[in-house]
Parts: C-alpha cells; sequence; structure tokens
C-alpha cells in the first residue's frame, strides 16, 4: 500500500487512498459494504472532512494536496 508524502507544507501531496482508507480506523459501519462504499465516496471527493482532518491531525496546514 502507498504511504503519504513525507513532505511538508505547500510541497505535500497527499494519496487519497491512504486518506480515505485511514478514515477506517476511527469510524465504524454497520457492515463491511457501507465501509466500502464511504471509502469508494470518499475518493470521489463526498467526503471532504476526512481530508480537512487528516489535513489537521497530520499538521499540513492548508498547502497539502491531493
Amino acid at each position: 500500500m502507498s504511504q503519504p508524502s513525507t513532505d511538508s507544507g505547500s510541497n505535500a501531496k497527499l494519496n487519497i487512498n491512504v486518506v480515505c482508507e485511514g478514515a477506517l480506523a476511527y469510524m465504524s459501519f454497520p457492515s463491511g459494504a457501507e465501509a466500502d462504499a464511504f471509502v469508494r465516496d470518499c475518493k470521489e471527493g463526498k467526503h471532504p472532512e476526512v481530508i480537512v482532518k487528516y489535513k489537521a491531525d497530520n499538521h499540513l496546514g492548508d498547502g497539502a494536496t491531493i
């Protein structure tokens, strides 16, 4: 599995797969199918709050991009 970039600030590039799949660590779903649907929707940009939380948790600021 790919890892997110270790760059910081405006040079950082986020791996959307890692960000969205990592969100499963702090969320719960009634079924695996619902978890899979969440990850799929997240990768399509339907859960921007996941990216915001990832940036905040990793002190990346607003400069990090997908």
